[in-house]
């Protein structure tokens, strides 16, 4: 499964839980790294003045219609 960090949001009614480990800066973009409960990892592209810290837990919503399925082979 794959989904570009734009189609991801942080979302206080989103459904998936987890943890910011990782935030980096590029300047007109900020991308927030973030491990769901289940061990997953989805990196989210935010707005660069939304008050993030590392640690903080959150919660994302995800497009579903952005979301692309590769087969396994």
């Amino acid at each position: 499964m794959g989904i570009r960090p734009e189609h991801i949001a942080v979302d206080p009614a989103g459904t998936l839980c987890g943890g910011i480990e990782f935030i980096e800066d590029t300047g007109s973009d900020r991308y927030v790294h973030v491990t769901l409960e289940g061990g997953e990892r989805f990196v989210v592209r935010v707005s660069p003045g939304l008050s993030l810290s590392l640690g903080d837990a959150v919660t994302l919503t995800v497009d579903p219609g952005k979301v692309h399925i590769f087969p396994v082979d």
